[in-house]
C-alpha cells in the first residue's frame, strides 16, 4: 500500500509542479508588466521580507505544513494554497483590468475627439441650449471642412430631407459654433422640434456618417 501511495503521490506531484510553475510565470509576467524591481512578502505576524531574503534564507513553513502530516496531506495543503493564490491573482487581474478600462474611458472623455469628449470639460454656456416640451438644442460634431455644407443645408429640413420629414425640423437661424479643436473638428449647436429629433439624427447618419449628433447633457 505504501509503494502504491508513493507512486500515486509522484504522479500528483508532477501535475502540481506544472501548475505551480504556470502560476509563478503569471506572477512573473505581472511583475514585469508593472516594472516592479523590488517587493516584499508577508511571512505572517506582520513581518515583511524581500524576495532575495526568501531565496537566500529559505525555511520550511512548519507551522503550515507540519512534518507530522503525511506526504499526501502536505501536498494537498500546498496544492490548495497555490490554487487560492491563482484565484486571488485572477481576481486582482480582473479588478485591475476593470479599473484600467474605466481610466481609459475617462481619458477619452477628457481628451478624446468631440464625438466622445465629456461636454462638462468643454465648459459650454448653458444659456445657449433650449430644453422645453416642444424644442430641444442638440450638438453636431463635424470636420471644419464640412462647415460650409452644414451652414448651407441644415435649415432645409436637413440635407435635402425636407420632403421626407414633412417640414423642416430645424428652427431657422438657430445654429451656432460652440467649440472647435486644433485637430480640425467643429461642434455646432442647433435647435429642433423635439418630436423630430430622431428623424434629424437619422438624416445626419444617412447623409454624413462621419458627423455625430449629441444631446446636450452638461454633466456628461
Amino acid at each position: 500500500g505504501t509503494l502504491d501511495s508513493l507512486m500515486t503521490l509522484s504522479d500528483d506531484l508532477t501535475k502540481h509542479d506544472s501548475q505551480v510553475e504556470g502560476i509563478l510565470r503569471k506572477l512573473e509576467k505581472q511583475l514585469v508588466d508593472f516594472d516592479v524591481k523590488e517587493f516584499t512578502i508577508s511571512m505572517g505576524g506582520g513581518r515583511l521580507v524581500s524576495m532575495d531574503e526568501v531565496l537566500v534564507d529559505f525555511k520550511w513553513a512548519s507551522n503550515k505544513y507540519q512534518e507530522k502530516l503525511s506526504l499526501a496531506e502536505i501536498t494537498g495543503k500546498i496544492h490548495a494554497d497555490v490554487t487560492k493564490i491563482d484565484e486571488d491573482l485572477r481576481g486582482k487581474q480582473a479588478e485591475y483590468n476593470g479599473f484600467k478600462t474605466q481610466v481609459q474611458a475617462n481619458k477619452r472623455k477628457q481628451e478624446g475627439n468631440l464625438a466622445v469628449r465629456s461636454l462638462a470639460s468643454l465648459n459650454l454656456p448653458s444659456n445657449l441650449f433650449v430644453n422645453t416640451e416642444n424644442f430641444v438644442t442638440v450638438l453636431v460634431v463635424m470636420s471644419k471642412m464640412d462647415e460650409k455644407i452644414w451652414l448651407g443645408t441644415y435649415e432645409l429640413g436637413l440635407l435635402g430631407k425636407e420632403e421626407n420629414l414633412g417640414f423642416s425640423p430645424v428652427v431657422m437661424g438657430s445654429t451656432k459654433k460652440v467649440h472647435e479643436t486644433d485637430e480640425g473638428e467643429a461642434m455646432w449647436s442647433v435647435t429642433l422640434f423635439r418630436r423630430k429629433f430622431q428623424d434629424f439624427k437619422n438624416a445626419v447618419r444617412e447623409k454624413h456618417a462621419r458627423w455625430t449628433v449629441r444631446e446636450y447633457k452638461p454633466d456628461d
